[in-house]
């Protein structure tokens, strides 16, 4: 599964893709990532200064059912900067994959 990143989400969630090339950390993880078979949601703030949001990006479109979200304007500690908006992102995607599950 991956995010309709064509238009914001519900309640002001915002995705952002974009194609990139895998660099030597990610790489390493690159082949098992399709092995993975449980839906994974990769959440990152888009300006991380520490960890490349790319690296998100890439393990997002890596899994299977994977779904890729990067906050703008949030940084590395996304979880500290606005608790209620990584909460709620993270509710709408359990909703999505509960209610596509047979």
């Amino acid at each position: 599964m991956n995010a309709d990143i064509s238009r914001p989400a519900p309640h002001g969630c915002e995705f952002i893709a974009h194609l990139v090339l895998p660099d030597a950390h990610v790489g390493n993880l690159l082949p098992h990532l399709p092995q993975i078979t449980a839906p994974v949601l990769a959440i990152a703030g888009k300006n991380d200064s520490t960890i490349p949001a790319a690296k998100t990006v890439i393990i997002g479109e890596r899994i299977p059912h994977g779904t890729t979200v990067l906050l703008i304007g949030l940084d590395h500690a996304l979880y500290m900067e606005q608790p209620e908006k990584i909460a709620q992102c993270m509710m709408e995607w359990l909703d999505n994959v509960l209610s596509s599950s047979p």
